[in-house]
């Protein structure tokens, strides 16, 4: 009896014992208050309390149950779980299982229950409590922003369950969104009575919408406060040029740049802060930038370490920077730059260049310390090219500049990738090295193709031009000998494609102009540095007091030499016709004979257009040589552009024998750039036309005015004048000068100009009249499009003669659809 009773009680202690739970809780649901910022929970599913008894470690598991879920699928959960029946029990599994669980986000509580069967085996129960379901998402208050465009932002969803790290990220968001469109005083909450029955409220206090109407500074001495706002991106309102809006993202960036300016000055401490000053009604906010300027710093020492390849002398002389100099950032950073560029041009593609200033006893003083890590130089291996499925390898080796068994040169990666980035068909270009052999690296060229064709319907109006459509089909890797095998190649657009020749079709049908051209050109005549080109037109324009068309095909033949110098010869041969001289007489005939044989009243067109009426055949033979050193084709920052080009007219024959000599030269410069890496540029640009030999006509000749020539003055409205009507001529003599200044407005896409454009048109080399004019205008560009859709500029003569006709307003819009 005793041993019985003892058994039983044995049992009875051991049930108890044994029967335990770990427990996975999330923080509160129905918080009073959201933190903010919002920060995650510990771990997915919450802390995990462990209490799990070691008597039946190692005991089989005789099943393996879920409890306390009624929307989420059993096997949903089981498939979290690693502990099975059959198994031997190991609490540290269960732990990790209660875990995984929990991470599904799914439950407010896991807890695992562990039961001894009579059987000597357990039985493992996973005890789940569902979140609430959100049953509703509503906004409220919101005016400035729609409902779709606020839910589109939201991490919190309609069926999922209710969770307060997603309600608080979606808060955050939807005031970051108010506060980049101004509405610095947004505050966003949830309605917490409407939450307990899952219902998720978000209540929206927008506020008023505050424009920043001043940007001031405060403690600068040693930078003029006019500098430092063109440096900064936050600006003050002006209209559709600059919404003015408080940004804190912006605001901390500018402070960046306050210091950096600071520093390339040598004030190594400078500072700076912001205030905003709201008025009274929140609408407009003035920002108070406040700095404190510090020492302004001399170098003590320079010292150079780490060296061997190159003698610390040699270093010094790659930089004009010495002991005494102010510590200026930028002429340090220059340094650096230069530094390793020396080294990596001679193959020491893993060199390391830090350069740091230590402070001394001595005030407003530093020592620049230059520490160097030189590796060991490297050769070129195999040239890999990757990413390229629809472009010929060829295209891409030809403007790798460098080559196998050639040290690595690091400066001419560089230049490679530029070159590979001025072809109109790649996107991102990378170059890296790559591989393990001793002495020498494999060169990665990687390209992402970009969008090589394009077809475009659209219109355009413009000051020379007026109303044009345009239709073009163009494409920048075309391959001529690449033609459709299939109908599905060709509607695919893989046929004629993989080359990187350029091939287009456009069509501009207009009001007072017409164009259409088939042109053609490879870059790479069988794979050398010659090119080819062929430019078939047909163009009909309504001149001023006759009417022009002209249909025409120019072959051209180049060749590079290096990558800087080019020559070409072009060959054109053209036909010309002169139609319907203006007839101001009141009888209606038009006849030019009839008036120049005195039957009728005179014709008030220039005597020599009327000469002129009728078709006329030309050809010429024209070369030409350039040299182009800017770092973009199409927006050059940098650098300069020469040609000169001399057209020989009827070598070939043709009704027209004389010359006509062309000169340009464009140079280009940046001035500033932002904390966004956009430059401001200033350019010169010049051209020179003379015809010195032999007698031209009107239609050959020089003019200018209107967009790309001397703005403030009309299309061809600067020109020697002949007749009763001063009808514009033409000139044997031309100028033209341009100073602009183009800096940025808008991302990338808005640019301002202010320019003074210069010159004259005369009948020979005299100049007996100087035109210019004085004006500003705006650039906008569509990246999707690859040009400049919109020009609009207001220009304003400041110096005319007689006749010149004058223009306030110059654009070229263009609208694809």
């Amino acid at each position: 009896m005793h041993t019985s009773r003892f058994a039983r009680t044995r049992s009875w202690v051991l049930a108890l014992a044994v029967t335990f739970t770990v427990a996975a809780t999330v923080p509160a649901l129905y918080a009073q208050t959201p933190p903010a910022p919002p920060t995650p929970p510990a771990a997915p599913g919450g802390v995990v309390e462990r209490g799990i008894n070691v008597a039946l470690q190692g005991l089989p598991i005789q099943r393996v149950e879920v409890l306390g879920n009624s929307r989420t699928e059993t096997k949903l959960i089981l498939d979290q779980v690693r502990a099975q029946a059959g198994q031997a029990y190991d609490r540290r599994q269960v732990d990790v299982d209660v875990r995984a669980i929990a991470a599904l986000d799914l439950f407010l509580t896991v807890r695992a229950e562990v039961i001894p069967t009579p059987d000597n085996k357990v039985v493992v129960r996973y005890l789940v409590e569902e979140r609430p379901i959100v049953t509703a998402v509503e906004i409220t208050g919101n005016r400035r922003l729609k409902d779709e465009d606020i839910r589109d932002m939201l991490l919190t969803r309609v069926g999922q369950g209710i969770d307060q790290f997603s309600i608080n990220t979606d808060i955050k968001a939807i005031e970051d969104q108010y506060r980049k469109d101004g509405y610095g005083q947004v505050s966003v909450e949830v309605d917490q009575e409407a939450l307990k029955t899952g219902v998720v409220r978000y209540k929206i206090t927008e506020g008023p919408r505050s424009r920043i109407r001043k940007v001031n500074f405060e403690g600068n001495t040693a930078i003029k406060t006019d500098a430092l706002k063109w440096k900064i991106s936050t600006k003050r309102y002006f209209w559709f040029f600059q919404k003015g809006l408080v940004n804190e993202d912006t605001l901390a960036a500018d402070l960046q740049v306050i210091r950096e300016q600071y520093q390339k000055k040598g004030y190594l401490d400078a500072r700076a802060n912001y205030v905003l000053d709201y008025s009274a009604d929140k609408n407009d906010v003035t920002v108070r930038f406040i700095v404190n300027e510090g020492p302004r710093y001399k170098i003590r020492n320079l010292n150079i370490t780490g060296n061997e390849v190159f003698s610390t002398g040699e270093l010094l002389d790659e930089f004009n920077l010495r002991s005494g100099d102010w510590a200026q950032r930028d002429r340090v950073e220059l340094m650096q730059k230069k530094i390793e560029d020396k080294y990596g041009a001679n193959g020491y593609i893993y060199r390391v260049v830090e350069t740091r200033s230590a402070y001394t006893d001595e005030p407003g003083v530093v020592d620049l310390n230059i520490a160097i890590t030189e590796g060991k130089p490297y050769t070129v291996g195999r040239v890999i090219v990757r990413g390229n499925p629809n472009i010929q390898d060829r295209v891409i080796r030809r403007q790798v500049r460098i080559y196998p068994d050639q040290t690595y040169d690091l400066t001419l990666v560089k230049k490679s990738i530029d070159r590979l980035r001025a072809v109109r068909v790649f996107g991102d270009v990378k170059i890296t090295p790559i591989g393990d052999a001793p002495e020498s690296r494999d060169a990665l060229v990687e390209v992402q193709e970009g969008q090589t064709g394009r077809f475009l319907i659209g219109a355009g109006v413009s000051t020379n031009a007026g109303l044009v459509g345009q239709i073009s089909l163009e494409q920048n890797n075309f391959d001529i000998t690449n033609p459709p095998r299939t109908w599905d190649e060709f509607t695919s657009g893989q046929s004629f494609k993989g080359a990187g020749q350029f091939f287009r079709i456009l069509l501009e049908p207009g009001t007072e102009f017409q164009r259409y051209r088939v042109t053609f050109e490879e870059p790479y005549l069988f794979d050398s540095p010659y090119s080819f080109g062929n430019d078939f037109y047909y163009f009909t324009r309504a001149r001023e007091s006759w009417d022009e068309r002209r249909i025409g095909d120019v072959i051209t033949l180049g060749r590079r030499f290096g990558d800087i110098w080019s020559a070409s010869v072009a060959f054109r041969a053209e036909q010309v016709e002169i139609r319907n001289p203006e007839d101001t007489n009141q009888n209606g005939i038009t006849d030019a004979n009839y008036f120049l044989d005195g039957v009728g009243p005179f014709n008030d067109t220039a005597q020599e257009i009327l000469d002129q009426t009728g078709s006329h055949f030309l050809t010429s033979i024209k070369p030409a040589i350039a040299r182009d050193t800017t770092d973009s084709r199409i927006f050059p920052t940098t650098g300069s552009r020469f040609s000169f080009s001399w057209e020989q007219y009827g070598l070939l024959g043709g009704d027209l024998e004389f010359s006509k000599l062309v000169f340009k030269y464009d140079y280009f410069t940046w001035v500033a750039e932002d904390i966004f890496e956009r430059k401001t540029v200033l350019s010169f640009r010049n051209e020179v036309g003379l015809i010195p030999f032999g007698e031209s006509q009107f239609y050959e000749r020089f003019y200018a005015g209107g967009i790309g020539s001397i703005r403030g003055f009309e299309f061809r409205g600067v020109s020697p004048r002949s007749g009763p009507l001063n009808d514009p001529v033409g000139g044997d003599f031309s100028w033209v000068s341009t100073i602009e200044l183009n800096f940025p407005i808008w991302e990338n896409i808005l640019r301002g100009v202010v320019f003074t454009d210069f010159g004259t048109v005369e009948d020979d080399i005299t100049i007996s009249g100087i035109r210019a004019s004085v004006g500003a205008g705006v650039r906008l560009t569509i990246p999707f499009f690859g040009q400049l859709p919109l020009a609009l500029d207001v220009a304003v003569p400041i110096a005319k003669q007689d006749g010149d006709q004058t223009q306030l307003l110059s654009f070229s819009l263009g609208i694809p659809f």
